[in-house]
C-alpha cells in the first residue's frame, strides 16, 4: 500500500514535484534499463483516470450477457503516447529551444519563424491541461459554480506545473557524473582489443564483472537484449558506447578476452549541430552578426558536449575491462 500525501498549495505541489523529478533521475541512473532514451520509464501497467488524454478513451465494464460474468472488470483504452508528449519533460525542453530562437529574432528576423512552432508547443501544453481540468470531478456538488471553475483553473495550472518542475529536477540531477570519473583520453571511433587473463569463469561472468564495475563507478550500463548485437552500453544524455565481447579458451588455465568497443550518439544531436549551423551560415549571409555568433556559440558548445560525452562513455568501458579484465602485473 502507497501513502499519497495530497499538497494543499500549488508552492508544496512544485516541491513535490521537484523531488519527482530528482526520484526519476536518481532511478534512471541506477536501473537505465528501465528508461528509454528521452528519460521516460518503460512501464507496461497503466493508470485508470477520468482525464486520460487530450482526445479521452472511453472506458467499459465488462459485465458479460446479462451481468452473468463472474469478475466484472474496467477495461479502458491505453493512454496514446503521442497525446501525452504535451505533458512531458521533454516537450517543455523543445519549447525551452524554440523561445531561445524566438528571442533570436530579436536581433536577427529570420528567427522568427520559430514563433510558430513555439505557438504550436505551448498551444498543445494548454490544450492538454484545459482539456483534463474539465474532465477533473470535484464531488462537493454544493459548491457554488464560480468556485468550481476556480478549482478548474487551478487543476489545469497544476497540469502545466507539473513538467516544468520535474524539468527543473531533471536538468540538475541527471547525469552529475560519478564523483571519481576517469580523465584518460579516449578513441572516438571503433576499437579493438584483447587481454590475456587467467579468471577462470565463463563470458557471462566477464561481462557481469564489467557491468559490476561500471556500476561501482557510477556510470549508467546497460545490458544488451536478446536480439542486440552488443553487450554493454554506457550511455550519457548525448552520446554512449557500446561494448561486445568474446572469450577464447587457450588451455592451462589461460584465456585471450577479444572485444570491440565503438560510440554512438543519438540523431538529435548531430541534427541539432547542424541545424545552428545552417542558422549560423544563413545569418552571416544576411549580415546579422550577432545572430550569427549566438549560433555559432550554441553549435560549438553542442558539439563540445557531444565529444565530451563520447569521449567520457569510451574511457570508461575501457577502463573498467582493463580493471576487471587484464592480469595483474
Amino acid at each position: 500500500m502507497v501513502w499519497h500525501h495530497r499538497r494543499n498549495s500549488v508552492r508544496a505541489y512544485w516541491k513535490q514535484q521537484v523531488g519527482y523529478g530528482k526520484a526519476d533521475a536518481l532511478l534512471q541512473e541506477k536501473w537505465p534499463d528501465k528508461y528509454n532514451r528521452t528519460g521516460r520509464p518503460m512501464w507496461t501497467g497503466r493508470v485508470y483516470a477520468v482525464a486520460a488524454g487530450l482526445l479521452g478513451q472511453s472506458s467499459r465494464v465488462y459485465h458479460g450477457t446479462w451481468c452473468a460474468a463472474p469478475f466484472q472488470s474496467l477495461y479502458q483504452a491505453r493512454a496514446n503516447s503521442i497525446w501525452s508528449l504535451p505533458l512531458t519533460p521533454v516537450w517543455y525542453l523543445f519549447a525551452l529551444c524554440f523561445a531561445a530562437l524566438s528571442l533570436i529574432g530579436t536581433v536577427w528576423t529570420s528567427a522568427l519563424v520559430a514563433l510558430p512552432f513555439l505557438g504550436v508547443t505551448i498551444g498543445l501544453s494548454v490544450t492538454q491541461a484545459v482539456s483534463n481540468a474539465l474532465k477533473a470531478r470535484f464531488p462537493a456538488t454544493h459548491r457554488p459554480a464560480l468556485t468550481r471553475w476556480r478549482l478548474r483553473i487551478v487543476t489545469g495550472l497544476l497540469h502545466l506545473i507539473h513538467p516544468a518542475a520535474r524539468l527543473w529536477a531533471l536538468l540538475r540531477w541527471t547525469n552529475r557524473g560519478p564523483r571519481h570519473r576517469e580523465r584518460r583520453l579516449a578513441p572516438l571511433w571503433r576499437y579493438q582489443g584483447a587481454l590475456w587473463t587467467a579468471q577462470a569463469q565463463p563470458l557471462a561472468g566477464t561481462l557481469n564483472a564489467v557491468a559490476t564495475a561500471l556500476h561501482g563507478a557510477g556510470e549508467r550500463a546497460r545490458r544488451g537484449g536478446d536480439y542486440d548485437r552488443w553487450d554493454l552500453s554506457v550511455d550519457t544524455p548525448l552520446a554512449s558506447a557500446r561494448l561486445l565481447m568474446d572469450v577464447e579458451e587457450h588451455g592451462a588455465g589461460r584465456r585471450l578476452v577479444r572485444f570491440r568497443v565503438w560510440p554512438r550518439w543519438p540523431l538529435l544531436g548531430p541534427l541539432l549541430i547542424l541545424a545552428l549551423v545552417d542558422l549560423s551560415t544563413v545569418a552571416a549571409r544576411d549580415e546579422a552578426w550577432a545572430a550569427a555568433t549566438l549560433l555559432s556559440a550554441g553549435a560549438l558548445l553542442l558539439l563540445n558536449g557531444v565529444v565530451r560525452h563520447a569521449m567520457s562513455a569510451m574511457a570508461a568501458l575501457l577502463g573498467a575491462i582493463e580493471r576487471t579484465v587484464a592480469e595483474p602485473k
